[in-house]
């Protein structure tokens, strides 16, 4: 039962790293699109 609980534990930690990195990419490929629509604007 403990060997499960902890089992667990790695899964969600694991799940939650993944949806981090997605967040941060998602941050940054909305930061680039920023860019290139300003850029875009002032040609």
């Amino acid at each position: 039962m403990f060997c499960f609980v902890v089992k667990n534990e790695m899964i969600i930690k694991i799940k939650n790293k993944k949806n981090a990195d997605f967040i941060k990419k998602r941050i940054i490929l909305d930061q680039y699109a920023a860019i290139i629509n300003e850029y875009e604007g002032n040609l």
